[in-house]
């Protein structure tokens, strides 16, 4: 009772803050993991206070550590809700003007792609060009050749030219840089890929089968560009401003694509007659 007549106006505000702070935090990661780790938090916080009211040093501490480590967990688990929270964010107007200049490099790296794009499309050179988005692909990346380079049209072109040592199997662009080179991706597992689609067209649709990331893929017997994404091809044929707006919504807006049509209906006439 003696404590509770000592509670001032700043203590019932600090509470009611962290309240709403928790309260939004577990709408925001509501689940049966946020569940469980909500569970956890209670139980080491009870052991905290408890421990340190009754002076158990060692429990205290102990105590102080799982805390740490469930702060670390937490972030670990919860890393992709995490990205989409600072990705609405840097859209508010009040970090537009921040953002400006980082955007403005990923334009221009867009750019280099989409000029390698059309230009290995025009020269019927085969390609299958990976976006990693929130899902982690490092598995497919194991027997890769890491590169780490800035992205140009001149390397893309390059890489995947015939007879260089790296023109097999996929490139994985990772936070606007060319990560890795001669990737194998897995096939998918479904029957619903038509048989004249070829090995590139089928690994395009089986990574964007098990992730969310973005998969171009030109054909170097018909020179159509295609995009795969949540384990379907939504455009094929594409020409230059498509694979634009294509590269522009999955590297700068990071908005979802599983609503995009597969786009004009003349396409699907031709979509029968494509040979990857």
């Amino acid at each position: 009772m003696i404590y509770l007549q000592n509670i001032t106006i700043l203590d019932i505000l600090d509470i009611l803050i962290v309240t709403t702070i928790v309260y939004y935090l577990l709408m925001t990661f509501r689940g049966i993991k946020a569940l469980q780790m909500t569970i956890l938090l209670l139980i080491i916080l009870f052991l905290f206070f408890a421990a340190q009211w009754l002076q158990l040093n060692l429990l205290h501490y102990l105590s102080s550590v799982l805390l740490v480590i469930w702060g670390v967990f937490f972030l670990l688990i919860f890393q992709p809700e995490f990205r989409n929270i600072l990705t609405k964010v840097s859209k508010l107007p009040l970090f537009s003007f921040i953002l400006r200049k980082a955007v403005s490099e990923e334009e221009a790296y867009i750019n280099e792609i989409i000029e390698a794009v059309m230009e290995m499309s025009s020269k019927r050179i085969g390609a299958l060009i990976v976006f990693e988005q929130n899902t982690d692909i490092r598995n497919y990346i194991d027997n890769a050749v890491i590169l780490d380079a800035a992205v140009t049209k001149e390397l893309l072109v390059t890489i995947f030219s015939l007879n260089t040592p790296l023109h097999d199997g996929a490139v994985i662009i990772r936070n606007g840089r060319v990560y890795a080179a001669r990737c194998v991706l897995p096939l998918p597992e479904g029957a619903n890929i038509p048989r004249e689609f070829g090995t590139r067209h089928r690994a395009a649709v089986g990574l964007s089968e098990l992730t969310d990331a973005g998969v171009i893929v030109i054909s170097e017997e018909t020179k159509r560009i295609s995009f795969a994404h949540r384990g379907q091809f939504l455009t094929r044929g594409m020409n230059r401003n498509e694979v634009k707006d294509i590269l522009y919504d999955l590297l700068i807006e990071k908005e979802k694509l599983g609503q995009e049509t597969a786009g004009p209906e003349k396409r699907e006439e031709n979509d029968a007659k494509e040979t990857p």
